[in-house]
């Protein structure tokens, strides 16, 4: 019977409505109390001010008929009258006094009806309430995310080139010339190809390489090149059994570059015949060798892969007779990817984005430094707060080590200010259970038979 008596007393509502209905009617009770204090004010007025009027028509009767009456009662008259206007203005501004309470109550109510939430409830967020520590880790992965992002794009940016197939027809040719000694046998110094020759008259051998190359669309090319003469003594019956190998640079490492869409050039080279003839004849003399004896020369083109050959002359030693064959010309159709300097759309965009997100991964960096330094750092007007009511209600307030728990079969009434949980702890007559959820979050619990009254602090609401 006591514990429905002081629900009775004190009943906290779960739902924000209802509070205003019940602060509506005990408003409107209110007025009805002033209202009937007030006509009841001016009714005692009205029939105050009647009896002094009824007394002013009988003292004036009274005066026709008593005209013989000392100074004294004139006096007692005069009092009268200036009694009666002193109780009637006493009972005016009464009213007005209680005519303006009642104005003013009815302003603040108004003011108070117009707010969100009573004035001395701290200020709420209205939305979805986010932990101190899920905000922390969403922030620095937000950050994290960000700034690689920024990272990425902004490389890929300064290194992306952009890619263009170009189709191109690649071909060499190879010439020579046999040069002779002085002989009475051949009026020209110099024979032409594809004939037989007299070592013992040959003097040198003039090679030209050609090498062309045909582009679909202008780029910019750079090749290098050399000549080399490679000495080969193998055996007759096995050509690949190698005797003798020797190599020779003839034309030294040459560098082409421009930007069209044609590649060519030219290299010649001037073979001495007579040399490389006399030391294979040698060689084979002074070992009684039965073998063969050749000149490669060869042209070479350097590329990424590695050297490329081209094009090429074979010259047979050590015989009397002689014939100069060649290699197969290039004649080759094929598709090359450039990738062409200079920024493309791809390039600008990508550097774009990444300034955005490395902007935007700064600021969120920025705020979770700022964040993090609120709750270390200098005291905050939720911590200020806290203390506060820690230190004042310290009687009253106990503190719960491993959180607080509800039991299920107990209806949990939130309410929206430590004050009215002061109020439910008073009325009850329980402690408050004081729990700290986080740096940034507290709750404070009041625990009936059958309910339980609860209040949250965060810093956010501050």
């Amino acid at each position: 019977m006591k514990n429905e008596e002081k629900d009775e007393k004190f009943n906290f509502l779960s739902d924000e409505e209802e509070t205003i209905k019940e602060e509506k009617k005990e408003e409107h009770t209110k007025k009805e109390k002033f209202t009937d204090n007030v006509d009841k004010e001016k009714e005692e007025t009205k029939e105050a001010k009647n009896d002094e009027e009824k007394e002013d028509n009988h003292d004036e009767k009274n005066s026709d008929l008593k005209k013989d009456n000392s100074k004294e009662d004139k006096d007692n008259d005069t009092s009268d009258e200036k009694k009666a206007d002193k109780s009637e203005n006493k009972a005016k501004s009464k009213a007005e006094e209680i005519t303006d309470m009642l104005d003013d109550y009815s302003e603040k109510k108004t003011e108070e009806e117009n707010l969100d939430v009573p004035s001395d409830t701290p200020k709420t967020s209205g939305g979805l309430y986010i932990g101190y520590e899920i905000r922390v880790a969403i922030m620095i992965l937000f950050s994290i995310l960000l700034l690689g992002a920024a990272c990425g794009l902004i490389v890929d940016a300064i290194t992306y080139n952009e890619s263009k197939i170009v189709s191109y027809n690649e071909s060499s040719s190879t010439d020579y010339k046999v040069c002779l000694e002085e002989n009475s046998d051949y009026t020209e110094s110099c024979l032409g190809q594809d004939m037989q020759y007299l070592s013992l008259i040959t003097k040198n051998i003039p090679v030209t390489f050609n090498y062309n190359v045909k582009l679909s669309s202008p780029i910019d090319y750079k090749l290098d090149y050399y000549v080399v003469g490679s000495l080969k003594i193998v055996d007759r019956d096995n050509s690949e059994r190698v005797l003798y190998t020797s190599e020779d640079v003839l034309v030294p490492n040459t560098n082409v570059s421009n930007q069209n869409d044609m590649i060519q050039f030219s290299s010649n080279v001037d073979v001495d015949f007579k040399y490389y003839n006399q030391y294979v004849t040698s060689y084979k003399s002074r070992y009684s060798l039965n073998s063969d004896a050749y000149l490669d020369v060869i042209l070479y083109l350097n590329e990424t892969t590695g050297p490329r050959r081209i094009s090429s002359v074979t010259i047979p030693l050590g015989a009397q007779t002689y014939g100069i064959s060649k290699s197969q010309t290039l004649n080759n159709n094929k598709n090359l990817v450039i990738d062409e300097k200079g920024w493309a759309p791809r390039n600008y965009i990508g550097a774009i984005l990444g300034a955005i997100c490395a902007i935007i991964g700064l600021i969120i960096l920025v705020k979770l430094i700022r964040m993090i330094l609120k709750v270390s750092g200098s005291k905050s007007k939720y911590k200020r707060k806290l203390e506060q009511i820690l230190r004042e209600y310290d009687r009253v307030i106990v503190l719960a080590r491993n959180g607080y728990e509800i039991n299920e079969n107990k209806r949990l009434i939130k309410v929206l200010s430590f004050n009215e949980l002061l109020d439910a702890r008073d009325t009850l007559e329980k402690p408050i259970v004081y729990v700290k959820v986080n740096e940034v979050k507290s709750e404070f619990y009041v625990e009936d038979v059958d309910k339980v009254y609860k209040y949250v602090m965060k810093d956010a609401d501050f």
